[in-house]
């Protein structure tokens, strides 16, 4: 590279078009023993279904998803030495938190409540259905898939998190007043499934993300 003015080297240090916001997404919780999704998209543009047993939790608040990363070390150090040799990593603690609006959704209340609705009945000429919540609540786990969507339509860049094996661990308060609408703030963190190894798979995807994925500093595959 030959040398260059500075606006130059901004220019091509940059890719204007590369920020990563999220206009939309989704958290879809299953049983733990469901099967692990698949391609999130085979075009570049369409979305691929779930697996059946994925059901999504719905509206999430403007605040969206966030993805906190406890990290715990330990220095190595040595006599001698003013300074660590090393730092040992001992221990990663991942997972999400997200408010979720839609409160009467059944996935949300088993979620919030730690209880099994799967015999509950809404009741055809009332439309009453019962929720009982026991002294502990169960520590259910599930398999969790997360998208978040930027970009357009036609050239969507998806960004995709599957977390194996996940549980309730920080569990929501709940209000009720006139001015917001409710919604229940619930916590996960996850552990490795020791089946596939890992404890959340990262995916980034779409028409829009291919398109600059070069300049990123990814190998582009050859066009098939």
């Amino acid at each position: 590279m030959s040398a260059m003015t500075w606006t130059e080297f901004v220019e091509a240090s940059e890719v204007p078009t590369a920020y990563s916001k999220t206009k939309g997404a989704i958290v879809a919780l299953a049983p733990e023993d469901a099967p692990a999704p698949g391609k999130l998209t085979t075009d570049g543009v369409l979305i691929n279904a779930f697996p059946e047993e994925y059901r999504p939790l719905g509206l999430i608040t403007p605040d969206g998803i966030t993805f906190p990363r406890d990290v715990s070390t330990e220095p190595v150090e040595a006599l001698g030495h003013t300074s660590p040799l090393a730092e040992d990593i001992t221990s990663d603690v991942r997972g999400f938190s997200a408010a979720f609006m839609q409160v009467l959704d059944k996935g949300v209340i088993e979620a919030s409540e730690g209880v099994d609705l799967s015999a509950a009945t809404v009741d055809p000429t009332t439309g009453e259905v019962e929720i009982e919540i026991g002294d502990i609540s169960d520590q259910v786990f599930y398999r969790a898939v997360i998208l978040g969507f930027n970009g357009s339509v036609t050239a969507p860049v998806v960004r995709g998190k599957f977390f194996p094996s996940v549980w309730v661990s920080s569990f929501p308060e709940e209000q009720w007043n006139q001015s917001d609408a409710t919604s229940l703030e619930i916590g996960f963190s996850c552990r490795t499934d020791k089946t596939l190894g890992y404890k959340v798979k990262n995916t980034i995807t779409g028409k829009g993300f291919l398109r600059q994925a070069a300049a990123l500093g990814w190998k582009v595959g050859a066009t098939p």
